[in-house]
């Protein structure tokens, strides 16, 4: 969202959405269980929480499911 102007040009700026998006993401890729980013986050349900906030890396978990398969 550009909501301001800088010699021309639109800046965006980080809503606090755009955060808790950001820290959702860093969480879950740190490995923190998704009870934990769930509580962090004040979501009443892991479903809210992975679809909006933490949708996780898909690359990241087929290695890992390379991996156990091996």
């Amino acid at each position: 969202r550009s909501v301001g102007s800088y010699v021309g040009e639109l800046v965006k700026f980080a809503s606090a959405h755009d955060l808790r998006r950001s820290l959702g993401d860093r969480l879950r890729g740190q490995g923190v269980s998704p009870l934990i980013i769930t509580r962090v986050l004040r979501h009443s349900s892991w479903d809210v929480t992975s679809r909006f906030y933490a949708p996780g890396d898909i690359q990241k978990e087929a290695a890992e499911l390379r991996r156990a398969l091996q």
